[in-house]
């Protein structure tokens, strides 16, 4: 009980002025835990405890048990009764159960609630297990948070997404909200289910513990319900998930230290069995993870290897030496490997990259895979700067531009040593066709002027939309072009130029 003008402790006092700042008070002005307030006679100090929902005496005005004064409240001393402290005197509340009593919003609940659940647990634990909040509005505090953090997620993969946008003129305009709802999922999944296991496991400990206590019945003193209402309230944690990177572990350490005290002060338990109890689901993981990853790692690395442990599997014969590839061999990979990246982004987007560099935003594509590596073509640029020097994001609007200058009837584009002979392809209703198999996307074809490896010079390799790349001989080179454009007017597709004379970063209408 302290002064509401000057904060001053008001307890004891036999006057009705605060000594600090002289406001006048009354006990009456003031709500108390029921039972947690002594009221003394002022003649004979007899003590009273108040009983109310208010923490007052009832009734207010009696003759007391000892003098036989009449006496009323607002003229008693005031002191917290035995045993309890100055803060437990406060009616305990829980913000969210009660504060629409207060007129407060629901935000605001929400919101003083997450503050008491961070700050003061154990509070909030004692809260919950003298009040008896409902099972049901805990569940609604809990669907809140998860619902709001579900959201922000959205909306951070959703920004996230947003420099890909200049690649998707075309595409699936749902393609972005989706892969932002699924990484949502993906995020909050994991921490979900395991705040559900720990609290099965909790329960479990605790109902354990007190069934070696000899206790009648496998119980706590709330039963599960309880545990449950604790974890929806400990389900403050989850807002750890919004920090990049770190969210994990941080959501794991503050569950943890939000439902223990708030654990032990609701069920009743020792610290140190709460402890236990929502310790050890992480402990026993711990434990599975060090003998499965940790102690075997541990044993090549420095015991000389688990030859000599119990169920031990030896490891396989170490393979055989592999013969470095060959310049050709190697170009042929990255064909593949480039012309696999064209058919994920198409998947994906429904629609074909409009300019190659847009498949370096995905993993594992490099600026080096459009180059040959003994070949002297000059290093990658687009409009005229080099790939390089450029960050992902100014590459990104780089590629955009650059594509956004292209004619509409472009068919082949050089890009380092690949000619990328996929536009025009995005129309389903030709790629749905068994023929379109063999239309060619990628050819590489360097200028010989610009080789310096021979074994290069005498062949071609085309990666059609379907399939591996294939080898193209120099002296088959112009009966293959002239079949694929015999394809390609079947198709109702424009011809392919000469892509060994086309030149770097000018984009080819039909045979030109």
């Amino acid at each position: 009980m302290r002064c509401k003008q000057c904060q001053y402790a008001l307890w004891n006092l036999p006057g009705r002025q605060c000594p600090e700042c002289g406001l006048a008070f009354k006990p009456s002005e003031f709500v108390f835990a029921r039972g947690s307030v002594a009221f003394k006679c002022p003649h004979c100090a007899q003590g009273y405890a108040g009983t109310s929902i208010r923490g007052h005496l009832e009734p207010f005005a009696f003759d007391c048990v000892r003098c036989h004064a009449r006496i009323t409240m607002d003229e008693m001393t005031l002191v917290p009764a035995a045993g309890v402290s100055e803060v437990l005197t406060a009616p305990l509340t829980i913000p969210w159960v009660h504060g629409a009593e207060r007129g407060l919003s629901v935000f605001a609940r929400w919101r003083n609630t997450v503050g008491m659940a961070i700050f003061n647990p154990a509070m909030l634990g004692e809260a919950l297990h003298r009040l008896n909040a409902p099972a049901r509005s805990a569940f609604r505090f809990a669907l809140v948070t998860w619902v709001l953090i579900a959201i922000l997620l959205f909306l951070f993969f959703l920004l996230l997404s947003i420099p890909s946008l200049a690649f998707t003129a075309g595409g699936n305009p749902l393609y972005i909200p989706r892969r932002a709802a699924e990484n949502t999922i993906y995020a909050l999944l994991p921490p979900f289910v395991a705040t559900v296991a720990v609290m099965l496991c909790a329960h479990f400990v605790i109902a354990f513990v007190a069934a070696l206590q000899r206790r009648r019945e496998l119980r706590t003193t709330g039963g599960i319900e309880r545990t449950f209402i604790v974890f929806c309230f400990a389900s403050t944690a989850a807002l750890a998930l919004l920090l990049p990177f770190l969210g994990w572990p941080i959501y794991l350490i503050l569950l943890l230290a939000i439902a223990t005290p708030m654990l032990a002060r609701a069920q009743r338990i020792n610290a140190g069995r709460a402890a236990l109890a929502t310790l050890m689901l992480p402990l026993i993981g711990f434990v599975v993870f060090a003998a499965l990853v940790l102690y075997p790692a541990a044993r090549f690395m420095y015991g000389g290897g688990l030859a000599g442990a119990p169920g031990f599997i030896p490891p396989p014969p170490p393979p055989a030496p592999v013969v470095q590839p060959n310049a050709w061999v190697d170009v042929l990979a990255k064909t593949d490997h480039l012309a696999g990246a064209m058919r994920d982004h198409a998947a994906l987007w429904r629609v074909y990259p409009h300019h190659p560099a847009a498949l370096m935003l995905r993993p594992g594509v490099r600026p080096a895979d459009f180059v040959a590596d003994p070949s002297r073509t000059p290093n990658l640029t687009i409009d005229g700067e080099p790939i390089e020097a450029l960050t992902g994001a100014d590459r990104q609007r780089k590629a955009a531009s650059s594509a956004g200058a292209f004619p509409t009837d472009t068919v082949a584009y050089r890009f380092g040593d690949m000619v990328f002979t996929h536009f025009g392809l995005d129309n389903n209703t030709i790629l749905d066709r068994p023929e379109a198999d063999e239309l060619w996307l990628i050819v590489f074809a360097p200028d010989p002027a610009q080789i310096a490896d021979p074994e290069l010079s005498f062949a071609y390799l085309a990666a059609p939309s379907r399939g591996a790349a294939r080898t193209i001989p120099v002296e088959r080179w112009a009966e293959a072009l002239t079949e694929q454009n015999e394809l390609r007017a079947s198709l109702g597709l424009p011809p392919l130029p000469d892509v060994a004379t086309l030149p770097h970063d000018l984009p080819s209408g039909p045979g030109n």
